[in-house]
């Protein structure tokens, strides 16, 4: 219907196109349409008002259209707007998760470095036993030598005693 109107319009039949307008702006109203449509509806009243010589009402419809033209503009400047801030926060949110990620990888490094250090202290402990267990058998082996040797020689002398009694 809006079509017609605007054609009606385009040929200069005014009142034909201020009862299609009627209807579409009933129709509109009807149906809960969007700002978008009330908008072409005003605006091609303004068109049919100075064409048929009503210049106040064609004003009052120039700035309903001025006022819904502002509204959309608007309406789309807070959905940029929000669309922004979403993206905004998603960003930071991105970060946020980098940022945790970063603390887990470092924690996660500062154990297995620590899990490192203790395996080399470990190892270390292990080869220190094993050296003074070393250290301890050569200890040891060098005190029964020197006893044996010593047992030796007692025996030695009480052989030669005994040879030097008997």
């Amino acid at each position: 219907m809006m079509v017609l109107a605007q054609t009606h319009n385009g040929m200069g039949q005014y009142a034909a196109t201020k009862r299609l307008l009627d209807q579409s702006h009933r129709m509109v109203r009807q149906t809960s349409a969007g700002l978008m449509e009330f908008k072409n509806i005003y605006r091609e009243y303004a068109v049919a008002s100075v064409g048929l010589g009503n210049y106040k009402a064609a004003l009052s419809w120039v700035n309903e259209h001025a006022n819904l033209e502002d509204s959309l503009l608007n309406t789309g400047a807070k959905e940029l707007l929000q669309q922004y801030e979403l993206n905004i926060k998603q960003a930071e949110a991105r970060q946020n998760l980098a940022e945790k990620q970063r603390q887990i990888e470092r924690l996660e490094n500062q154990q297995a470095r620590q899990k490192l250090w203790l395996g080399l202290a470990g190892v270390s402990a292990v080869v220190a036993l094993l050296v003074v267990g070393f250290l301890y058998y050569r200890q040891k082996q060098k005190a029964n030598a020197i006893a044996l040797r010593a047992m030796q020689r007692e025996q030695a002398l009480l052989a030669l005693q005994a040879e030097l009694q008997g």
